[in-house]
């Protein structure tokens, strides 16, 4: 028997692995909202996964994932417009802004995803859906390029009755009494193994306030909740002093 009569075996094809797109993600000025039906070809032979996305200048389209990954299809078609023309066709800055605040608060891939939208923390439907409908109620009240998005109410999502626009330190005076590491139950109060004891601290516009270390936690919370109130610069409290 010659080599050429001895059977081979034909390589086996492997199955092509399907690529995952995540809603939230971004290819030029274009965010995926959702994938599109599949684009068939005239001929009825195969198909191509199409997405539509949500472009920069707040219209709709919908891109091939090919084009998309590629980085072919960068717009829906404004952003050769916006370069002809010298300038955006929308606030660009604002528009980050308004990205950032629905990414923190649906895309679980999101870094602050387990602070915002693991937690409840929603963006109301008429700036979900519509980033424009946002940009003009910032442009309208009060949003500076050097200015924070903040919510008065941090237990409370994003809509026209809970956001202002901030400067950076009152923007960390406002964030949530508690951090998610927090053991002790309340603000300021962290426990030293080294001399087993709690210590008080305080952080304000930069600076941080080292208190001294108590015996319990409760005393190192009304620690720094005293100087919370020398300071006058708006810290939650753990203990509010309650109106007579």
């Amino acid at each position: 028997m010659t080599e050429n009569t001895i059977a081979r075996k034909e390589p086996v094809a492997q199955p092509r692995k399907r690529i995952h797109i995540e809603p939230g993600e971004i290819y030029g000025s274009l965010t995926v909202i959702k994938e599109a039906p599949l684009y068939i070809p005239p001929s009825g032979k195969g198909g191509n996964r199409r997405f539509e996305c949500l472009c920069e200048c707040g219209n709709t389209t919908v891109a091939m994932l090919n084009d998309l990954r590629r980085g072919y299809k960068k717009s829906c078609g404004c952003l050769q417009g916006w370069r002809s023309n010298g300038g955006p066709v929308l606030n660009r800055p604002l528009y980050q802004v308004w990205v950032d605040m629905i990414h923190r608060c649906t895309n679980s891939k999101h870094n602050a995803y387990k602070y915002y939208g693991k937690r409840g923390i929603t963006v109301c439907k008429e700036w979900r859906e519509n980033s424009k409908v946002f940009i003009s109620w910032a442009l309208s009240n009060g949003w500076e390029k050097d200015l924070r998005i903040d919510r008065v109410d941090n237990e409370s999502g994003y809509s026209p009755g809970n956001v202002r626009f901030v400067d950076t330190g009152l923007s960390g005076r406002n964030k949530r009494l508690l951090y998610a590491n927090n053991t002790s139950g309340y603000s300021g109060a962290s426990y030293m193994q080294r001399n087993q004891k709690w210590m008080a601290q305080l952080q304000c516009d930069g600076v941080k306030y080292r208190l001294g270390y108590f015996e319990t936690a409760i005393e190192a919370a009304m620690a720094r909740d005293n100087k919370a109130r020398e300071l006058n610069m708006g810290h939650p409290l753990n203990f509010p002093q309650k109106e007579n």
